[in-house]
């Protein structure tokens, strides 16, 4: 916990702090002129990401029960966002991908949340903003 405290104010929370707000006030308004949820969204994510899943892989992801999973992702299915097939090897197993318009969904919540991170940038001294941008090539390259 004092890790977390020394984290606190600092200019990296500051700045973090101010790109997830602007992240959920655009979430919101999606959320608000759509009919999804947020687990959904997450869902949605996830499966993006994975490439693929398991109806129990994607429950333990989301730290919810494999009922409540299998709901959800019975509820992209009916949206036409994703797609559930039995495994090749093991047809008792279901693994969930998105469909064409689950991907371009993924890319326009992409694109708006880009964009509320260049607004955050946008209201940065440029010599700050440059040495973040740094900062974040330089992660990527150690990973």
């Amino acid at each position: 916990m004092k890790r977390a405290e020394a984290v606190l104010g600092t200019p990296v929370e500051v700045l973090t702090r101010e790109v997830f707000t602007h992240i959920l006030r655009k979430l919101s308004a999606f959320l608000a002129q759509s009919d999804f949820t947020i687990s959904e969204v997450a869902a949605l994510h996830i499966i993006g990401q994975s490439g693929g899943l398991s109806i129990q892989a994607l429950s333990q992801q989301l730290e919810l029960s494999v009922s409540a999973t299998s709901r959800l992702a019975s509820s992209l299915v009916e949206k036409g966002l994703v797609l559930r097939k039995a495994d090749a090897s093991d047809a008792r197993v279901k693994v969930l991908t998105c469909t064409r318009e689950g991907a371009r969904l993924l890319d326009r919540m992409s694109l708006e949340r880009v964009n509320a991170i260049f607004d955050v940038a946008e209201t940065l001294p440029p010599a700050i903003a440059e040495k973040i941008l740094s900062a974040m090539a330089q992660v990527k390259r150690e990973r």
